[in-house]
């Protein structure tokens, strides 16, 4: 929208590519899928684009795992539930923009099938990780599903506004899903949990 008490703010429109994924991950403990999504904004004097699009690398049975930063952020833990998302920030004219990763869930819940014990939600974890396998995010889901978006990065991302292409412009990010190894966490079984990544300018 205009702003028409400011004549130099401009209208831009975050582009966005949606792409559902479903997938059987977990079998035995957990099934992911996830969804990405853009938003419309008015940024003042400039305009930004983002392009936001993600994809699932592990589909397998994950099971209680722990953390382990030298196989973790390399696909190596088969364990580790990982979602991919791509930011596109080519014909971004605002220097010193930046962007901000949320995402939320559903079907973070305790499984209260008869005979099942042991398990918490905190047994829950994410971390969110850049292009450098650097965790830039983390926390767990001891509270349940974020059905309002959480913030999934410590510090705003700033914008690449002289990127020469699309390529140079194009930034990827990992959410990795994971139970941490607690002993009898049975009460983790059979979870179905759908995710929703996305990336929102903030000014």
């Amino acid at each position: 929208m205009k702003n028409s008490n400011n004549k130099f703010n401009l209208m831009i429109t975050i582009l966005g590519v949606s792409i559902l994924i479903l997938a059987t991950i977990g079998a035995t403990f957990a099934y992911f899928s996830s969804t990405s999504k853009s938003d419309s904004q008015n940024i003042k004097t400039g305009s930004i684009t983002l392009k936001a699009e993600s994809s699932k690398a592990n589909v397998i049975n994950i099971k209680p795992t722990v953390w382990d930063p030298l196989i973790s952020t390399d696909a190596a833990n088969k364990d580790i539930a990982q979602i991919n998302l791509s930011v596109n920030t080519y014909g971004t004219t605002v220097k010193g923009a930046k962007y901000d990763i949320y995402f939320t869930t559903n079907g973070v819940k305790l499984n209260n099938e008869s005979g099942l014990e042991g398990g918490s939600l905190s047994d829950i974890k994410w971390k969110l990780v850049d292009s450098t396998s650097d965790i830039i995010g983390e926390g767990d889901f001891t509270d349940g599903d974020f059905t309002t978006p959480v913030k999934a990065n410590n510090k705003s991302i700033i914008i690449d506004s002289s990127a020469a292409n699309e390529e140079e412009a194009t930034k990827t990010y990992i959410l990795f899903i994971y139970i941490q190894d607690n002993g009898q966490q049975n009460q983790l079984q059979n979870l179905s949990i759908d995710i929703t990544m996305s990336a929102k300018a903030v000014q």
